[in-house]
């Protein structure tokens, strides 16, 4: 009964790999969709799964490149304890399983093929994906290789190039796994982020599409001040000057002056702000003529920030 059945799913493989050059294919659209776990935690290590997926009378995928927003990092410090597998390592099947990064699949219409994910030398990663009828047929993929690129904007790529074409896959799943062996960590920041894929197909059609992540339960960021400024950056004794500024949140607000060069604080004010354009009063009119500094300072949840500007005071005219 076994021989029988292993008999069917040669001859049925083998009349889907038959068909599959022949087929009418569908306009070339894979989709990606991105899974975090926890997205609640931030800068944690967490666990990622990525699938694409497309119909199964499109053409298949012979190229990707996937995006990842600055913020959702890869630990350096992480890749340096994890242990790698070399290429050889890689040809024989033999890589070390500290080097296990999570899983791949793949589903195909001949049925699905299942591997490890690998930590590979000189920021690669090497995926394995195993079907046994496919073996008997002389059809299992190598290893594929993806390449890890560090961008400028502090996010990553990660580029899979010579992907197998004999047959399209409708579902490829690559789930790197979470803490302890995780290498990935969720952003400090919290909000959505945008993950991205562009795709070539087998005949070289160009297709690309996009996800987000939406990652909360952050701690409140600190206030911020922009655009301050003093209305007059020169004034004669005997007049009060005024400082704009711009607040990113609600906060207590602290304005200073003292002469420029010292600690003394010889005037200040207290007051709680809104988030937004403010315009508030400086005393100045009874400090004598001199150099002062005049500082704006915010605090809010245990956080501050500051921005000072300096100020003449003149002599009064005789």
């Amino acid at each position: 009964m076994r021989s029988t059945t292993r008999i069917t799913l040669l001859v049925a493989a083998l009349v889907a790999l038959a068909a599959a050059p022949t087929t009418a294919h569908a306009a070339y659209a894979p989709k990606i969709a991105v899974t975090i776990n926890p997205t609640n935690k931030p800068n944690a290590f967490v666990a990622l799964t990525s699938v694409v997926s497309q119909a199964s009378d499109e053409e298949p995928t012979k190229s990707a490149r996937v995006h990842f927003p600055p913020g959702v990092s890869i630990s350096i410090d992480q890749l340096g304890r994890t242990e790698s597998c070399s290429p050889a390592q890689r040809d024989a099947e033999t890589c070390p399983a500290g080097s296990r990064l999570g899983t791949a699949t793949a589903d195909t219409d001949i049925g699905t093929l299942t591997g490890g994910v690998f930590l590979g030398q000189a920021s690669t990663i090497f995926i394995f994906l195993k079907n046994p009828t496919l073996a008997l047929l002389g059809k299992e993929p190598k290893p594929i290789t993806a390449h890890t690129e560090f961008r400028a904007d502090g996010g990553t790529d990660t580029v899979l190039d010579d992907l197998p074409t004999d047959i399209t896959a409708t579902r490829f799943e690559l789930a790197l796994d979470g803490p302890p062996r995780s290498i990935l960590k969720s952003p400090e920041v919290c909000g959505a982020y945008k993950f991205s894929g562009d795709f070539v197909s087998k005949s070289g059609v160009k297709a690309s599409s996009s996800t987000s992540v939406t990652f909360t339960n952050c701690p409140p960021a600190a206030p911020a001040f922009s655009k301050v400024k003093l209305s007059r950056r020169s004034v004669r004794a005997g007049n009060n000057v005024a400082i704009s500024y711009v607040l990113s949140r609600a906060a207590q607000v602290e304005v200073t002056v003292r002469r420029s060069g010292k600690r003394k604080i010889l005037g200040r004010r207290r007051f709680a702000d809104g988030e937004g354009a403010s315009r508030v009063r400086v005393v100045t009119r009874r400090l004598p003529a001199g150099n002062y500094i005049v500082t704006v300072k915010a605090t809010a949840d245990g956080k501050s920030a500051s921005n000072s500007r300096p100020l003449r005071i003149t002599p009064r005219r005789g």
